[in-house]
């Protein structure tokens, strides 16, 4: 006897008019046994889960604050086997709102907690492809701009059900120059206020290539004092 694995996930879907939300990003997978896998029927259901959990699952939709939902839908794939990983490009998706009681147009936290959504399997083969990108879910990018900007252009703000962890890194080279000023040099300025006799204060410091060309820049935080009874040492730092 064969052994197929069913996948899940779940979508909830906006009237208001603003941007829905794309599908839930935890996906429940059910093995059984059968010569036939259409003859089964998948219960979906938030296990453990109450209505505090939704908590951004609002039912006004004037409120300015969370989002409303009306409509929901299961995301399913079988795959034969019981390893085999889902494939992006073959998930089906079934409306499943008739499933709640008492439903007057939009979503409760209280009716998603409470509901166990059934679907059949018998129809699998006939049901919607699931496309990211379209009117089922709301997101309906442009495939060109600016021809359609009436549409969500990437980057606009739409709902993200769950976590994302972001990380920044970066990596910065930095070439060090060690530059010597002795007793006997860079100790006179063409400043037309120096007095020839005190002493002369660096501003900034120049780096030049084999050709004379001025290369690079650098500036003090503080004038730097230098005559013939200072000498030093300037670490010079380029960021990559």
């Amino acid at each position: 006897m064969a052994t197929f694995t069913v996948y899940t996930s779940y979508l909830l879907t906006s009237l208001s008019g603003y941007s829905s939300a794309i599908h839930c990003n935890y996906i429940n997978s059910v093995q059984f046994d059968a010569s036939n896998p259409y003859v089964n029927d998948i219960n979906f259901y938030f296990s453990g889960a109450t209505a505090g959990d939704f908590k951004f699952l609002s039912t006004n939709v004037a409120s300015g604050t969370g989002f409303t939902a009306n409509k929901i839908y299961m995301l399913i794939q079988l795959v034969s086997g019981s390893t085999n990983p889902p494939i992006a490009s073959k998930w089906k998706i079934v409306e499943v709102t008739s499933n709640i009681s008492g439903y007057t147009g939009i979503i409760t936290p209280l009716q998603l907690t409470n509901t166990k959504f059934k679907v059949s399997l018998l129809n699998y083969t006939g049901f919607t492809p699931y496309i990211l990108n379209n009117a089922i879910n709301g997101l309906n990018y442009p495939s060109r701009f600016p021809n359609a900007d009436d549409q969500l252009c990437f980057g606009d703000e739409t709902f993200f059900l769950g976590n994302v962890n972001a990380e920044i890194h970066a990596d910065i080279y930095t070439t060090n120059l060690s530059i010597i000023l002795p007793l006997n040099q860079f100790n006179s300025s063409n400043n037309g206020t120096w007095d020839g006799l005190s002493s002369v204060y660096a501003t900034e410091l120049g780096i030049y290539d084999g050709n004379g060309n001025l290369v690079a820049i650098g500036k003090f935080n503080d004038p730097v004092e230098k005559n013939s009874n200072i000498s030093r040492t300037v670490l010079f730092a380029i960021d990559f």
